[in-house]
This record gives structure tokens, sequence and C-alpha cells, in this order.
């Protein structure tokens, strides 16, 4: 079963990987801006003032401003999103979505769908999916 699936997230992400019946995917580029949104409709519908980058993950948005002594670092949202499809040939099988680490707080979205939520410093985040759905 093939669906497509955009993912959303307000994480520095250092990678995902996805994980269909052993077989792996990593996703290295994705789009990134860093910003307060309205919501998330804002990101799918194509709000045009949103200036999104080309990143490759792994990323931080602090890379400079943490070590500039005059400049305060940023501490605000930060949003990734990227289309992957998910084409698991089996139909009771499961398909992983591993981010190799992520922010001290995490969400992660499929459009405007709250799936997983992460706190803590730069771990693993995995997100299971059976049948298409989340377990």
């Amino acid at each position: 079963m093939r669906i497509n699936k955009q993912i959303l997230t307000t994480i520095i992400l250092f990678s995902l990987c996805l994980n269909i019946t052993g077989q792996s995917k990593q996703l290295t580029d994705w789009d990134f801006y860093k910003g307060t949104v309205g919501g998330t409709w804002d990101i799918w519908r194509g709000n045009f003032q949103l200036k999104w980058q080309k990143v490759k993950v792994p990323h931080t948005f602090n890379a400079e401003d943490t070590v500039d002594p005059d400049v305060s670092y940023y501490q605000g949202q930060a949003w990734y999103k990227n289309t992957l499809e998910i084409d698991n040939p089996h139909k009771n099988g499961r398909t992983l979505l591993n981010f190799g680490a992520s922010g001290h707080k995490t969400t992660v979205y499929i459009y405007d769908q709250k799936i997983a939520t992460h706190i803590g410093g730069y771990n693993q985040l995995e997100i299971i999916f059976k049948n298409n759905h989340l377990s």
C-alpha cells in the first residue's frame, strides 16, 4: 500500500531514517524555517511569506549565534518539513520513522495532525506505523 506523507517537525534534526521491512531510507534534504507560524495550515497551504531554506541534516539553527558573545542565541520555534512516500509491501507490516536525534522539545506532524512529541536533550525519537496508522 502506497501512502504519501508530509512530515513537519519543530526540531533540530540530526537524521531521519525510514525503515520499511528491513529496508532503510535516509532523508537528508529538508526545508527549514526559523520563526513562529500561525499553525501547521500556514505551512501546507503555501504561505508565501515564509522564507524556507534548503538544508541538509544534521542541521542546527544555532550553529553561529551560540558562539558569538555579542548576539543572544535564538531560542524560538524552528520548523523542518519533508515529503516522503511510505510503500510498505506487507499488509500488516510496520514502518518506523527514526529521528537519530531531536531537540529538547520536539513535535512531529503529518499534515496538520500531531503524531508525536518528545522532551529530552538530543535523544533518538522513533515513531511506529502499522497498517499505515500510528501504533
